[in-house]
């Protein structure tokens, strides 16, 4: 199944791993996918500060300005969990993303309302991720980037522990710092 292998692919690429084709004889998986899948496991390396064992609730990801992407996210974690507990992908029309949501994906084709957005989410614990350029720099967490044919991510941690998010020390470690981030 494609979505099982994007997920082994996301393993490898949490180990360092290559950049190969998830899709073996599929074909090669979209870049969509790639950080969809990219998406999923920053959810199970993030703790927010709230995060309750025993709570049901569902881990809620928010994609705003492209539904495009925001379906591929709902097939890339349809059946997965994290920390027990159940995924769910809402598109978004406009800010501030509503409550219970505790991933926000502004896509890039948002770029003139990527400051509305990070402002409507500064007050929540919400991890904002974006690939658009200047994201850690207008305060956004983390962004993903294309380099050398692999997505690659930087983090803003001074954003990050502002909104009272912890990034594990795997995750750190494979992250680029955002340089001129606020």
């Amino acid at each position: 199944m494609r979505v099982a292998a994007l997920l082994v692919l996301g393993a490898a690429l949490e180990a360092g791993g290559p950049a190969a084709d998830p899709a073996g004889e599929q074909g090669a998986a979209s870049e969509n996918e790639l950080r969809a899948v990219f998406l999923l496991n920053f959810a199970r390396f993030i703790t927010w500060p709230a995060e309750r064992p025993d709570d049901p609730g569902p881990l809620v990801f928010g994609v705003a300005g492209d539904t495009g992407f925001a379906e591929t996210l709902s097939r890339v974690v349809r059946g997965q969990t994290v920390r027990g507990k159940p995924l769910e992908v809402v598109a978004l029309k406009g800010a501030p993303p509503p409550p219970g949501v505790h991933i926000l994906y502004i896509a890039s084709a948002q770029d003139r309302q990527i400051g509305g957005w990070l402002e409507a989410s500064a007050k929540s614990a919400i991890l904002t991720v974006s690939a658009a350029r200047d994201f850690c720099q207008q305060g956004g967490m983390i962004r993903m980037y294309s380099e050398d044919r692999r997505i690659r991510f930087e983090i803003n941690l001074p954003s990050l522990q502002r909104s009272r998010l912890r990034a594990s020390s795997r995750l750190l470690a494979l992250s680029k710092p955002a340089e001129g981030a606020k």
